[in-house]
């Protein structure tokens, strides 16, 4: 079984060299799998940096994908990739030696259609030091608290591609067809599209494996610009999910349509930042909860936006 590793990149030339480093130290024969880069856009030079490293590594290849997107590169890298398995990861994640063949062997003793989430940890570093704190808390994987007790979460809002496989006939199952052929990841989602996938694969009848011996770090550079538009992009795209899959409805309780119930929330959250503060010396969940009730407010504006615009459509 021949494995595609599959990277969207985009300007990250100062550290894919490092990322692809880790890669290709796996404890499976190089023949037995590639590695694939789809370049999305890039205007610093991860294109010359990728061409190097052709040279040094007999099984990468990279192509580009000038349509910007997360959909659109990943659905680039399955339509370019030969191999039987695909494995999803980030460009800002370091892996062990074994990660390739610990997915391979789940795959190997499944008798059904699968697909095998490994655990993530967030290192990111940021400042200031609590905010890094905060995602270091908030942002890994769920894979380990995923178990047999919250079976009313839907399993597909947890298809994560950072660090996640399924064989291509799987894929196959669920894919769909746009004005430029077939495609697996839905373009119209500028995020939220992998549990979009994930969630279409659950209602196929696919087995999600929460593997806790598949561990991967994540390094992403964020700031607090960043992450304020990530937030409310990541509202916008819920509510085209929630419109989509129904169902994930009950996971979203905390978004509101209400403008004013929004704002008010908000106050609270400022007011209450302080003392949190203060307090996160000594107990740091309070200042934690207000973090997320500041960023809450920012997606909802994203959710009440895609509201807007739906109903003007």
């Amino acid at each position: 079984m021949k494995i595609s590793v599959i990277i969207p990149t985009l300007n990250n030339s100062q550290s894919i060299a490092t990322r692809l480093a880790h890669i290709f130290k796996q404890t499976i024969p190089p023949a037995d799998f590639e590695v694939l880069v789809v370049d999305n856009g890039s205007v610093d030079n991860t294109v010359e940096v990728l061409t190097l490293l052709c040279k040094q590594y007999g099984n990468l290849r990279w192509c580009s994908e000038p349509i910007q997107g997360r959909a659109q590169a990943r659905n680039r890298g399955i339509h370019e990739s030969t191999g039987d398995l695909i494995l999803f990861l980030d460009d800002d994640i370091d892996v062990a030696s074994d990660h390739l063949e610990r997915h391979l062997v789940h795959h190997s003793a499944a008798s059904k259609p699968i697909t095998v989430l490994g655990h993530i940890s967030d290192i990111s570093s940021m400042r200031p030091k609590w905010l890094q704190d905060y995602f270091h808390a908030r942002q890994s994987i769920v894979s380990s608290r995923v178990t047999g007790s919250n079976l009313t979460i839907p399993r597909g809002i947890h298809f994560i591609t950072g660090n996640v496989s399924l064989l291509r006939n799987t894929l196959e199952m669920v894919k769909q067809s746009d004005h430029a052929g077939d495609v697996y990841f839905d373009p119209l989602f500028a995020f939220r599209e992998d549990a979009d996938l994930g969630l279409r694969l659950a209602k196929a009848g696919v087995e999600f494996i929460f593997a806790n011996d598949i561990q991967c770090l994540h390094n992403h550079k964020r700031n607090v610009q960043a992450i304020w538009i990530r937030s409310y992009q990541v509202g916008y795209s819920t509510e085209r999910l929630i419109r989509k899959h129904p169902e994930v409805a009950t996971t979203a309780r905390y978004l509101t349509k209400s403008v004013w119930a929004n704002l008010m929330f908000l106050v609270l959250s400022v007011s209450l930042f302080v003392p949190a503060y203060i307090l996160h010396f000594f107990w740091s969940e309070p200042l934690y909860k207000v973090i997320g009730g500041i960023l809450l407010y920012q997606t909802n504006r994203g959710y009440q936006q895609a509201s807007k615009d739906h109903c003007n459509v």
